[in-house]
């Protein structure tokens, strides 16, 4: 999105967009990433938002930068095996009263 000052919803098609600064969060390979602040245009009407494209560029660094993207560096997690628990179809669950 262009650095203009209002613009009209590009989904309701009623509101306008006002630039506002919300926190960023988001699950990137299994990691919480939470980045204060970030620039983003936001509808008056319906709540739509769109992140600034050159807020979006530096956030795309930061990550590379840190090595978020990169799975290498991280040890891989392994689920418990749930073998044991499918055989004891048997056991009722406790009761509620």
């Amino acid at each position: 999105m262009s650095r203009m000052s209002v613009h009209a919803c590009p989904r309701c098609q009623i509101g306008r967009l006002h630039v506002t600064l919300v926190p960023y969060t988001r699950i990137q390979n299994g990691l919480f990433l939470s980045i204060p602040d970030v620039q983003t245009f936001e509808c008056d009407v319906c709540g739509f938002q769109e992140v600034d494209d050159i807020a979006l560029l530096k956030m795309e660094s930061l990550i590379d930068d840190i090595g978020i993207g990169d799975m290498s560096n991280r040890a891989a997690a392994k689920l418990p095996s749930v073998e044991n628990e499918s055989a004891d179809n048997n056991i009722r669950p406790p009761r509620l009263k």
